[in-house]
């Protein structure tokens, strides 16, 4: 009789732990970014191995937690997973990207469009913007090429960079952040929908979709969003929502289109 309710209790206290170590390896995202822009005795140039570090430790706990989680079909049994899963995309609001330059491009291609320019025939070398340049100081390397990014995706990046060089990356930051949780939460009405609300912790707690959209700051987060929303629509056979959500997706980044093809040969019994 001992022995199953000591078998409970570790269990109950390791997917507390495996949930106290993915925040505490969030929080450390702080310490990779001062370490990629200090000049301190720290090896900077290592510090894609650190990244790499975080992300297996992130994905094995990970792993430790949905392997632990309740496995119940109800949403208020997963609250602990939720909340842990929001604070790990909250607490990366603050930090400065370490792992790619892609958001000072964003941002000046979306003040490109603010000031007037069509960012799809200027690049970023043009004489016109020498003072724009000075100013945003967009990454040298994509000095000459004009945007590659869809319509909604540049309208996102204007109206982030509308705000001013100071305070850009900031909103930003928090149309991202937005894009996370509304992820995290619509994918449990999938899972939900499914069954399988048993492998949540597989989307919320994935160091690939917190690290990219709080520390990367990739417009993917945002197509990430639009395939679970997709999904979501597909599964109640609301298929002319599901159609624009995909089409929302791809005016984003190309990827969305991939669903076409599952969504296309999948038969309803």
């Amino acid at each position: 009789m001992f022995k199953p309710s000591f078998t409970t209790k570790s269990k109950s206290w390791l997917y507390f732990i495996s949930l106290a170590s993915l925040i505490a390896l969030s929080f450390s995202s702080y310490f990779l970014a001062n370490t990629s822009q200090s000049n301190t005795e720290f090896p900077v140039s290592s510090i894609g191995v650190y990244t790499i570090i975080q992300y297996c430790l992130m994905a094995f706990f990970m792993l430790v937690a949905w392997s632990l989680s309740p496995k119940s079909r109800y949403l208020k049994n997963y609250k602990l997973l939720l909340i842990t899963a929001f604070l790990m995309r909250i607490v990366l609001i603050d930090v400065e990207p370490y792992t790619s330059n892609d958001t000072s491009r964003y941002l000046f291609d979306g003040r490109i469009a603010y000031e007037g320019y069509d960012p799809y025939s200027i690049s970023h070398d043009a004489i016109e913007l020498t003072q724009l340049r000075e100013q945003w100081q967009p990454p040298k390397e994509h000095a000459a090429y004009v945007t590659i990014y869809p319509p909604l995706a540049l309208a996102l990046f204007t109206f982030s960079s509308s705000f001013g060089v100071e305070k850009a990356q900031l909103v930003w930051r928090f149309l991202l952040l937005l894009a996370g949780l509304l992820t995290v939460y619509v994918s449990a009405l999938v899972l939900k929908k499914a069954n399988k609300l048993n492998n949540l912790a597989l989307v919320a707690l994935s160091p690939l979709l917190i690290l990219e959209t709080g520390v990367g700051l990739h417009i993917d987060a945002f197509s990430a969003l639009a395939v679970v929303v997709a999904i979501y629509f597909w599964q109640r056979q609301l298929l002319l929502y599901c159609g624009i959500a995909i089409g929302i997706g791809m005016s984003l980044k190309i990827l969305p289109v991939m669903l076409l093809l599952p969504l296309f040969f999948y038969k309803n019994h």
